[in-house]
């Protein structure tokens, strides 16, 4: 596991470090509109792949062996759905058009239909390559999916395209990692599904119950902003997602691509699944909260400055968001547990029931605030569907709460040692330093405090990891031989 998580580290970091760098300059090539009309688009296409998906990934990678022929019947399933989901895109567009109040939503749309057809192709031969523990390829592909991606996005945006370099870009890394993954995983279709064993598709439904729902209130507050405010508002909450969601894309997804294998492995052994269930979700927690927490205290430092003057009025959304997404990442390596056990359906029903919650507290949200209160209902919405998945994951590796809570102490402790540095010096810090000056200093002063905090961690993950520091520094070098 140990491999596998620094292979993917050092390969998905890399990818990451690009993405980072072009967003940068896209901000400030790129209008509050354009990335509006790209988010709403992209919304839009993510929910018609999950309703097209049928689960199909999740069911090979969570499932028993299959045979090598029902693979191929899969593949070639996979490519049909694709095609028929492609088009119904395509033919959505419209419509998503007319709901945002844009046209341009459904050229985007017709673009990313494309996008669709070429992650089918790759639904199983990317699960399949997960499955057998194939991490240092599956990050590979990431990593050039990610070049390909940066370079096209950055010269469509140069030229002047807008919000199409957002969409031809994201085609052109598709195309690349798709057939980068069929070169992994070599898979021959077959487009006969008769033989699929039947049990497949009954768990299939499951997932894509769950991955449904997800994709369903995840989205609702841009739609409705988009519907209620306009593609600038829009374009502002996904700039603001961007910030919250830094760690989980980057530094979470190192560790969550890795787990799902070793889950399945450690499932029927109680005492190893309680042992990764515990650790993972110290380390994911931590690796978010401490950011995240450093990222509430500094918005209105840090959005200006990392995405321009023009997006201020996200500095209140991305606090919120950042909230938001610390409480979903405390229940990551849950709903993973949940899914390894065979328990599904306690995912799948937190995420159904948070949809009516999701559309009356976005609703409400918008109406009495905006962007802001988009931002904040979503904190509401989370939490819907965290303390049930949480539970049934307690149930599974027979662990109590208050032990879970012992998995997020180490960040914890080390937030409200941030935060209680970052606020007074806030309020001292004279403003003639700059905005620049300011960041940076609370940023070096945030680190301290959190570094200090977390090197008297007295258990856990941070604590076995200085254990193992301090040993290996206080080995003395070996002898070097007289000649």
């Amino acid at each position: 596991m140990r491999a596998g998580l620094a292979w993917t580290a050092v390969l998905r970091w890399t990818a990451q470090l690009l993405s980072w760098a072009s967003t940068l300059f896209l901000v400030r090539l790129l209008s509050r509109e354009d990335y509006g009309i790209a988010g709403l688009a992209g919304t839009v296409a993510v929910w018609i792949s999950v309703l097209a998906d049928f689960g199909l990934a999740g069911a090979i990678v969570l499932g028993d062996e299959l045979p090598r022929a029902v693979h191929r019947k899969l593949h070639g399933l996979a490519i049909t759905i694709g095609l028929v989901a492609g088009v119904a895109l395509a033919g959505l567009g419209p419509a998503a058009a007319l709901f945002f109040r844009n046209d341009a939503v459904a050229g985007v749309a017709i673009v990313l239909s494309f996008v669709t057809v070429a992650d089918f192709a790759r639904v199983v031969p990317g699960a399949l390559a997960s499955r057998e523990l194939k991490y240092p390829q599956i990050a590979t592909c990431e990593l050039v999916r990610s070049l390909v991606q940066t370079i096209s996005v950055l010269s469509l945006a140069l030229a002047g395209f807008g919000f199409w370099s957002l969409a031809l870009g994201q085609l052109a890394g598709s195309i690349v990692n798709t057939v980068m993954l069929w070169r992994v995983r070599p898979v021959r279709p077959d487009f006969d599904p008769r033989g699929v064993p039947v049990g497949v598709f009954g768990r299939a439904r499951l997932v894509l119950m769950g991955s449904l729902a997800w994709q369903t209130y995840r989205n609702l507050d841009l739609w409705l902003l988009g519907r209620m405010l306009g593609t600038g508002a829009a374009g502002s909450l996904s700039a603001a997602r961007t910030l919250a969601y830094v760690p989980i894309e980057k530094l979470v997804t190192v560790v969550t691509s890795v787990a799902p294998g070793h889950l399945v492995a450690a499932r029927d052994d109680l005492s190893r699944l309680r042992m990764l269930f515990g650790s993972l979700t110290e380390a994911t927690f931590l690796a978010v909260a401490v950011p995240l927490t450093g990222l509430i205290l500094t918005a209105d430092l840090a959005v200006p400055i990392i995405l321009g003057d023009q997006w201020t009025d996200a500095v209140p959304a991305t606090r919120w968001l950042c909230v938001s997404v610390m409480i979903w990442t405390a229940s990551m390596i849950a709903t993973q547990v949940c899914q390894m056990t065979n328990k599904l359906r306690q995912t799948s029903l937190a995420s159904v029931l948070a949809v009516p919650v999701a559309a009356v507290a976005y609703f409400a949200g918008i109406k009495l605030a905006g962007l802001t209160g988009a931002a904040a209902a979503s904190v509401l919405v989370v939490l819907v569907v965290v303390l049930p998945t949480i539970q049934g994951a307690l149930v599974v590796s027979e662990t109590n709460w208050w032990q879970f809570f012992g998995f997020l102490r180490p960040a914890a402790l080390a937030s409200a040692a941030m935060t209680g540095v970052l606020l007074p010096l806030r309020l001292l810090l004279p403003g003639k330093l700059g905005p620049m000056l300011n960041l940076l200093i609370s940023v070096a002063a945030g680190a301290i405090v959190t570094g200090a905090a977390l090197w008297f961690t007295p258990s856990g993950v941070v604590a076995d990891a200085r254990n193992w520091l301090v040993t290996k520094l206080r080995k003395s070098p070996p002898a070097v031989p007289s000649t």
